[in-house]
């Protein structure tokens, strides 16, 4: 069950908690969003009728070694519930931990499960930014950062069980991170609307979410305070989450996770560096769906125009160079890339075409 709320977090995670009537919490934060929100106070309450654990994630991104570390420090303990309260990596290194606790011993070095799968841990999500929309989705990235290589792992053992929307708790999101996931969240509809996998369903959602974020993400940027711009993106980024869970991703997703595992980049800029040069292959294989698509924006100009004023309106203008990639680098990209990438719309996808995106992003 999905909920958007405003400022009534804390009386819903109670009935939740009421009718699931868990013995042991596990709560999962980061350290910005519990520090920046109101969050302590609540989550302090709960501690007082239940046997609760905090953990505060310490990477920014969902690395192996801190699952590893977490799962070796809390061995005896059970848990019968989490609460992942913070951004998409929070989420999805709570999913992990709710997959990985009773199941370690049956994944194989990528990741794969070798074996019947032990119940998971079920998870309450609380999204504290406005993009990933793991809320709703049935999967999670993993980092290896000794093999420098990023994963998705997917199923749904890991769909979280409850997910609960405040657009109050993503007020304390800095620009950059509002602009970050919010490009996450276009992405998140723009690929699933010309997925091969995408459906009429799928298609109306990310209509709907590509109208919210034309008005109401430059807002965002314009006064932070402005709730409702706030609970409009964070209902857009849900909508995203139900595309991608049903439709899918595309090549950028798969280019962009292969680049993190080398370089640490955030998830939405690193969209961002390659969707111009994506934009411009994939474009003649769904003429019909990429000009609705874009219509929608309502920006005067050729589609390739189009999409740079957009991403220059909303400051996600930037390029490979910009965050210390080198040419020399996209043989190790190519190396990582992992995943379908037959739901993108663009045929017959091989190592030259990745190469030519990657060199035409710097």
């Amino acid at each position: 069950m999905n909920k958007i709320l405003k400022g009534e977090l804390e009386s819903y995670l109670k009935k939740i908690l009421s009718k699931e009537k868990p013995k042991s919490i596990l709560i999962i934060t980061g350290k910005n969003s519990y520090k920046k929100s109101e969050a302590e106070v609540f989550f302090n309450q709960i501690s007082l009728k239940h046997t609760t654990t905090f953990y505060r994630k310490v990477e920014k991104n969902p690395y192996y070694t801190e699952i590893l570390s977490f799962l070796k420090s809390h061995e005896e303990y059970s848990f019968d519930i989490i609460i992942a309260y913070g951004g998409g990596a929070v989420i999805d290194f709570s999913k992990l931990v709710a997959l990985f606790k009773n199941n370690i011993s049956v994944f194989t070095t990528d990741f794969q499960s070798s074996d019947d799968l032990l119940d998971t841990i079920p998870i309450i999500a609380i999204p504290t930014t406005a993009g990933s929309g793991s809320e709703v989705t049935k999967g999670s990235i993993i980092t290896d950062v000794k093999r420098k290589l990023k994963l998705g792992i997917r199923g749904d053992d890991i769909f979280p069980k409850e997910a609960i929307i405040d657009p109050e708790l993503t007020i304390s999101c800095p620009e950059n991170v509002t602009v970050q996931t919010g490009f996450d969240t276009f992405s998140h509809i723009f690929e699933s609307y010309v997925a091969k996998k995408s459906s009429i369903i799928t298609d109306r959602y990310a209509e709907e979410a590509l109208l919210i974020i034309k008005e109401f993400l430059p807002k965002c940027l314009a006064n932070r305070l402005d709730i409702k711009a706030r609970e409009k993106m964070s209902y857009a980024a849900l909508l995203g989450g139900v595309c991608v869970a049903n439709a899918s991703t595309c090549l950028p997703h798969r280019l962009q996770q292969a680049m993190g595992g080398v370089i640490d980049v955030a998830h939405g800029k690193g969209l961002a560096i390659l969707y111009k040069s994506w934009f411009k292959i994939a474009y003649p294989f769904k003429i019909n769906k990429f000009d609705k698509f874009l219509n929608i924006l309502d920006i005067d100009g050729t589609p390739n125009s189009v999409l740079e004023n957009f991403m220059k309106k909303i400051k996600m203008d930037f390029k490979l160079s910009d965050i210390g990639a080198k040419k020399s680098n996209i043989d190790q990209f190519i190396d990582r890339v992992n995943g379908n990438i037959d739901n993108d719309p663009i045929d017959n996808i091989d190592t030259e075409l990745m190469r030519k995106i990657y060199l035409e992003s710097f």
